[in-house]
């Protein structure tokens, strides 16, 4: 990133003893973690008052583990952006209550090259995902890509009918005793290929589209339901959910084939 090496490690910390295990986890990383390091993942422990919706005050446990992350000097990146967010990433069931449980750790050093930071919707889990948006360069790369056709388009019934009616188009139109079949082929490649293209992104944009108003409607409900549980709301709440899995779980079409 920039000339410079990023180190992001991912840790699960137990449901039990989560400070104990973390706080050992920096312990034996001491001598590894620098400003270029970020610690992510579930730390199954709320870092502040604002990351349970039940607002119980800071016990022992937590007071110790931000303790600990001060004084190798990490902060919660989320929190520091987003000092008074009420969102959460995890929601219990046994409970009825969501908290903040998945974590970003980093250097405050490192807090001027964090664009944007935001809990959004997963749907192949039962925790919400974290996104941090990082100011970096874009390098000019010099080199050429070579278009592959996404095998996944085959097998759509839709696209089939379209290639089928483009290439009988074009044989009608092209093919005559003017034109050598060298020419014909490469053109018919070439016109192929473009209509591919066009299909894939018209069929990715479908498919963007149709997530984005699930998971819009999804966090929506969510919010509702954090501030007042209905049996109906949590209902629809795993129906959306189960639908966007099913969407997220197919192999994704292959950008720009």
């Amino acid at each position: 990133m920039q000339q410079e090496e990023l180190t992001v490690l991912n840790i699960y910390a137990p449901n039990t003893g989560a400070t104990r295990f973390i706080k050992q986890v920096l312990r034996d990383l001491q001598k590894d973690l620098d400003s270029y390091t970020r610690i992510v993942g579930d730390f199954n422990i709320p870092l502040s008052i604002l990351d349970r919706s039940m607002r119980q005050k800071i016990n022992k446990d937590i007071q110790d583990l931000n303790l600990a992350l001060d004084q190798v000097d990490l902060t919660d990146i989320y929190r520091t952006l987003h000092p008074n967010s009420t969102e959460y990433t995890f929601f219990s069931a046994p409970h009825c209550t969501y908290s903040k449980i998945d974590h970003i750790i980093g250097s405050k050093t490192l807090l001027s090259i964090c664009k944007r930071m935001e809990i959004i919707t997963n749907s192949l889990s039962d925790h919400s995902a974290i996104k941090l948006e990082l100011r970096i360069k874009k390098l000019t790369q010099n080199h050429t890509t070579t278009w592959k056709p996404n095998n996944l388009l085959l097998n759509d019934y839709w696209v089939n009918n379209k290639i089928k009616a483009e290439i009988k188009m074009f044989f009608k139109t092209n093919e005559n005793k003017d034109t050598t079949y060298e020419n014909l082929w490469d053109t018919a490649k070439a016109v192929c290929r473009g209509k591919f293209m066009a299909l894939n992104a018209h069929k990715r944009k479908q498919q963007r589209s149709k997530i984005d108003s699930l998971a819009l409607k999804l966090k929506e409900l969510e919010k509702q339901e954090q501030t007042h549980s209905k049996a109906s709301r949590r209902q629809e709440i795993t129906k959306i959910r189960a639908e966007l899995k099913e969407i997220e779980t197919q192999k994704p079409l292959q950008k720009n084939q």
